[in-house]
């Protein structure tokens, strides 16, 4: 599933999220976040929330 993330300025990034099932369980595989994460300078263990618009294709972070 290709993926725009949006922020409140207006910024985009494309990411893209994939899985495949290994005896039974999903596995996820996301490409693309590595430019959000520096962008927003997040680092290990940080949190956020982003708002899914299915008609959009789009994820909206707060």
């Amino acid at each position: 599933m290709d993926l725009t993330i949006k922020d409140n300025a207006g910024r985009t990034w494309d990411v893209a999220i994939g899985v495949v099932f290994s005896q039974g369980c999903p596995r996820f595989n996301v490409t693309g976040m590595r430019e959000f994460v520096r962008d927003k300078q997040l680092v290990y263990g940080s949190s956020f929330q982003m708002i899914f618009v299915k008609s959009k294709g789009m994820l909206f972070y707060n």
